[in-house]
């Protein structure tokens, strides 16, 4: 009898502890579906934040471009010899036409891995959000590139020719 009670006691105890820890295939699927939907709206939230801040960026280049593009004529109209500074405006258009291109590769990669299917082609998708990563560093460059080209070059020029004369 003794037995025969601990074999049923056992039965009913495994059966209760193999029920509360069994996660069936569909909660499975259920938590990696919820996750790749998280992932994807982070994407998508990344990808807004990124086109408004670009348009941030070129305008910002732009204004400066324009400025710059003043103080030569300025000088221009005073005699001064602005050869100099008119190489750095071209040299920091190249320097931000290549910011607006990176950038645009940037977020076209991202894009890239909306259309991959998250969970069933992890390998790619990882891939993908691992070269947009290296992508953004190489933006970041280019924004940093400008900001320096700007702070050790062209300032320094500009205060040259003010001295002149």
């Amino acid at each position: 009898m003794k037995k025969l009670t601990w074999l049923i006691a056992t039965i009913l105890f495994l059966i209760l502890t193999s029920a509360a820890f069994a996660t069936p295939r569909e909660q499975v699927q259920t938590k990696i579906e919820d996750k790749c939907a998280s992932i994807q709206a982070k994407i998508a939230n990344k990808i807004t934040k990124f086109d408004s801040s670009k348009e941030k960026h070129v305008s910002a280049y732009n204004n400066l471009k324009d400025r710059i593009t003043k103080f030569i004529k300025k000088f221009d109209e005073k005699g001064y010899d602005t050869s100099k500074i008119k190489t750095d405006l071209t040299t920091l258009n190249g320097k931000i036409d290549k910011f607006t291109k990176d950038y645009s590769t940037y977020i076209n990669k991202l894009r890239e891995t909306q259309t991959l299917a998250c969970g069933h082609s992890e390998g790619q998708f990882k891939d993908t959000l691992v070269e947009a990563k290296k992508l953004l560093k190489i933006v970041h460059q280019d924004a940093s590139d400008i900001r320096k080209y700007y702070r050790t070059e062209i300032r320094k020029d500009m205060t040259d020719l003010k001295k002149q004369k």
